[in-house]
């Protein structure tokens, strides 16, 4: 923001943005949020939660936030029935432009819940769901299906559940999840 004092000064490229060092700028805010909580069902099983959301919006020298700032659902931390980024936004089809999944979003939501249990030695099971999405903040034409509308947007919310196993040395927890689609928005 403080580059902005000198916005009279400076460049402007092809695109109307301002320029420090033919580079523009970026103005945006972040903020996301992550709770969690562990219920003990005795001393060796469990139910863990997790709550996350986050929201990002461009503004003055900005039409988007930097792609790495991006949120992005999918993955072994995320809704584990999808590949990393390639979920959502909303129920806006996959982009086949790239060989890799690339969907991003200016919001997240997510819940996840797991069941977590002993089997043997320092095997431990787990059964979890996910739910959530990205989505985007401003609308683009041809892109309608990506928007966060807050009366709608629990209709593009994905859906997956899944099992998985754990390694636990204490120091070192080495996982395996399977995660099924059980609700995809598109």
């Amino acid at each position: 923001n403080l580059l902005s004092l000198f916005n009279s000064s400076m460049p402007v490229d092809s695109t109307g943005s301002r320029t420090i060092w033919r580079t523009a700028y970026a103005q945006y805010y972040r903020g996301d949020l992550t709770a969690g909580y562990t219920h003990r069902i005795s001393s060796k099983s469990s139910i863990a939660t997790r709550f996350n959301i986050g929201v990002g919006y461009a503004y003055g020298n900005s039409k988007t936030i930097p792609y790495e700032k991006l949120f992005y659902s999918g993955g072994a931390n995320s809704m584990r029935g999808w590949q990393a980024r390639s979920l959502g936004p909303g129920s806006a089809p996959l982009d086949t432009t790239f060989s890799i999944a690339n969907q991003t979003g200016d919001i997240k939501m997510e819940f996840n819940a797991e069941y977590r249990f002993p089997l043997f030695w320092k095997l431990e099971g787990a059964l979890f769901t996910d739910l959530g999405n990205i989505w985007n903040l401003k609308n683009e034409p041809g892109k309608e299906q990506s928007l966060f509308k807050i009366g709608e947007f629990y209709k593009t919310l994905a859906f997956n559940w899944g099992t998985g196993v754990r390694l636990n040395f204490d120091f070192l927890i080495l996982r395996l999840d399977l995660g099924m689609v059980a609700y995809d928005p598109r």
